[in-house]
């Protein structure tokens, strides 16, 4: 008898929260759909990241290359200005020392003019040509225009040097941009990239937690169909007082009396029958349990919507399956004489919540 009543317990453990399962269950269902759709938006709206990353790190790789083409245009315009530049400082050199040996020069000459009359590395001239000293004032000039000369030209190259200096600063100006703008260039694809990375693996995740819903959804659906599966309807209270009976017969044994083959008192009711009468469910519900149990022989054990379950013991044959749904007045069984009856008859017994309860009341 413990086991019966255990089973009838688990059975109406299973069918009293069949109705607040199913709620649970569509809820959870819903809840999945959201977060689902919340997953298929994150994820269109990371894959759209990933292609306008994409095309952006396609253009700074465009961008990239050109400023590295400019970058090498500022290197060869430094170089050439700095070789300008030398070449300039070069003549420049070599322009002040002509002057500065041209100024040693005039001014020993022009003091020996002073001095003696005479120039320095002149040789005396014929008698017919003159004293030297009438064409020295010449020779001094045209070394003082060649100093000017040579003096002017220092000024004009001193100057193309300056600017030739200004060019290659401006030219490493321009060098230094390019490095600059070359190494930002970089360092945005870097982080782009970077960021490009993290969008994808969030998308990976993303699709694989979409496909563990998915499972989730198909296994939540499919519990749903079980559920809803149990008739609503299968309430026992209700109709108390006006179930039918589960066979025609006189009873033989009531709820309460002893058992004369030692098994307690009977928790049910025992209704003598025919043989090979049918025996019916008095409300639909779902078979927890079909098969043999000592003391009840073959026994049927129907669940009900709000937490009765209704026991229908002593059958020579069942026609139900434990997990089955049965609908009011199916029938479940044929009468016998299996466990402890000597006579053919139904044992039928009701529950609540594990509990027996005395049968007789609740029907017509």
């Amino acid at each position: 008898m413990t086991r019966l009543l255990g089973l009838v317990c688990v059975s109406w453990c299973l069918i009293t929260q069949a109705a607040d399962q199913l709620v649970e269950v569509e809820d959870a269902l819903r809840q999945n759909d959201t977060a689902r759709a919340a997953l298929k938006a994150d994820i269109e709206r990371g894959s759209k990241n990933a292609r306008v990353l994409d095309a952006a790190l396609t253009r700074l790789g465009q961008d990239i290359k050109a400023a590295q083409e400019t970058l090498a245009e500022a290197r060869t315009t430094v170089d050439e200005t700095e070789r300008v530049l030398l070449t300039r400082q070069a003549a420049v050199a070599t322009a002040e020392s002509q002057l500065k040996t041209l100024q040693a020069l005039y001014r020993k000459e022009l003091r020996v003019f002073y001095l003696t009359g005479l120039p320095l590395t002149t040789q005396p001239p014929p008698p017919s040509e003159g004293h030297v000293a009438a064409y020295l004032p010449f020779v001094l000039d045209a070394r003082q225009q060649r100093a000017d000369a040579i003096r002017a030209q220092t000024e004009t190259l001193r100057e193309a040097q300056n600017q030739q200096a200004s060019a290659v600063e401006s030219a490493k100006r321009a060098l230094q941009r390019a490095e600059d703008a070359e190494q930002a260039l970089r360092k945005t694809r870097q982080e782009q990239t970077a960021l490009l990375s993290q969008i994808r693996r969030d998308v990976s995740t993303q699709q694989a937690r979409i496909k563990a819903l998915e499972a989730d959804q198909n296994r939540l659906q499919a519990l749903i169909e079980e559920l809803r599966a149990i008739p609503t309807g299968s309430a026992l209270a209700p109709f108390k007082g006006r179930l039918s009976w589960p066979t025609d017969g006189l009873i033989s044994h009531r709820y309460g009396t002893a058992r004369a083959d030692g098994f307690g008192t009977w928790q049910g009711l025992v209704i003598s029958a025919r043989d090979n009468t049918q025996v019916r469910a008095v409300q639909g519900g779902q078979v927890a349990y079909a098969g043999y149990l000592l003391g009840y022989g073959l026994v049927v054990v129907l669940g009900h919507a709000d937490g009765y379950a209704t026991i229908y013991g002593h059958n020579q044959q069942l026609l139900v399956k434990t997990g089955e749904t049965i609908r009011s007045g199916a029938p479940i069984a044929i009468a016998g004489n299996t466990g402890s009856l000597e006579t053919t008859g139904v044992y039928f017994a009701l529950t609540r919540q594990g509990r027996p309860e005395n049968p007789e009341p609740w029907l017509q």
